[in-house]
């Protein structure tokens, strides 16, 4: 038991920010996988399951691939001087991938294989994304965006789409949108990124939920 999470007490809010927030990190190999987390108070002995399905996708160094989609409370430096990579980031993970109305998104991702251009050195691609409700038979949601701000230093305004250059074959991104929607209720946020010098595109998608203002 010593080496068990602990945690202060807190009150029985499921919608409160406060909340334990931990990770562990296991190595697998490409696979489907299903899984369970199982969590006792020491106290009540109330015991809390998770259960879910994960597929680990394989990753190589032909084609255009993307890592999945990390929602988080927040994105910030670590050191503002250094170049965007994992470690340099300090990630807010939101587990429970809920939103309040009025709380920007941050999403983080990883792209890889990127085709050089040989005569500049560079890599070109665009990132496009939406957003669609998933309850009722409604359109795709696309004017939702209030500003984009890219790698927490860009801002790129009302926009869906962007196009952007660099230097590696991999990047890591992250982006903060602040959005205008009203209506509560499950997403779907979808992801398309297209090289733009190998004419590749690859998607991903993560379902989130938006929740009333405190």
């Amino acid at each position: 038991r010593d080496n068990d999470l602990r945690y202060e007490i807190s009150e029985i809010d499921t919608s409160s920010d406060a909340i334990a927030v931990s990770q562990l990190t296991y190595n697998i190999e490409p696979d489907n996988y299903y899984f369970a987390i199982e969590m006792q108070d020491w106290y009540s002995e109330n015991v809390g399951t998770f259960r879910d399905e994960l597929y680990a996708e394989e990753y190589g160094y032909e084609t255009l691939q993307m890592s999945d989609i990390q929602l988080s409370w927040n994105i910030t430096f670590v050191d503002e001087l250094e170049r965007i990579t994992r470690d340099n980031l300090d990630i807010e993970p939101n587990p429970r991938r809920f939103f309040y109305k009025d709380q920007p998104i941050f999403i983080y991702y990883e792209i890889y294989n990127l085709l050089m251009n040989d005569l500049q050195g560079t890599t070109g691609y665009t990132v496009e994304y939406s957003l669609q409700y998933l309850e009722d038979d409604l359109p795709w949601i696309t004017n939702f965006v209030r500003n984009l701000v890219l790698n927490d230093d860009r801002e790129l305004g009302v926009t869906t789409k962007f196009t952007n250059r660099g230097t590696e074959d991999e990047e890591a991104l992250f982006l903060r949108v602040d959005h205008n929607l009203t209506k509560t209720g499950p997403y779907r946020l979808t992801l398309t990124v297209t090289d733009n010098s190998a004419a590749k595109s690859v998607q991903k998608s993560v379902l989130l939920r938006l929740f009333e203002n405190r």
